[in-house]
């Protein structure tokens, strides 16, 4: 099910996708993974919709991302929770707190995001 319900998300049906994310919240036990995939898509999907033009809901979508992370800390989910949480601060013009969020995906032990970072540092050496 939970497949399913990315798929929805990535076909751009939030509606449906939160209402996909939110049975699965309701048949699943606190603390199994797919609960808690299912709780960070919501955050996600939150912070994605704000990021592309719904600016209200800047605050809402940062405060489900900081009740994520404090319901779930040290979870897969945190750097690419960081990494949205930095993207809504910098929206916000938060700028000193999205400096100290992009702090948390530049510890990504993964090639993609290092490749990321590698790129962000190199460009900043350019334009500077």
């Amino acid at each position: 099910m939970l497949h399913m319900a990315e798929g929805i998300e990535r076909a751009g049906q939030l509606a449906k996708a939160t209402r996909r994310y939110e049975s699965i919240i309701g048949m699943t036990k606190r603390g199994t993974f797919v609960r808690t995939a299912a709780e960070f898509a919501l955050a996600r999907m939150r912070a994605k919709e704000a990021l592309e033009g719904n600016l209200r809901r800047v605050d809402d979508a940062i405060a489900a991302l900081k009740e994520f992370r404090q319901g779930h800390p040290g979870s897969r989910f945190h750097y690419e929770l960081h990494e949205l949480l930095a993207q809504l601060l910098t929206a916000k013009g938060d700028y000193e707190a999205a400096r100290a969020a992009y702090q948390e995906p530049v510890k990504a032990p993964w090639p993609e995001y290092e490749l990321q970072w590698a790129l962000a540092a190199y460009l900043k050496r350019l334009t500077s």
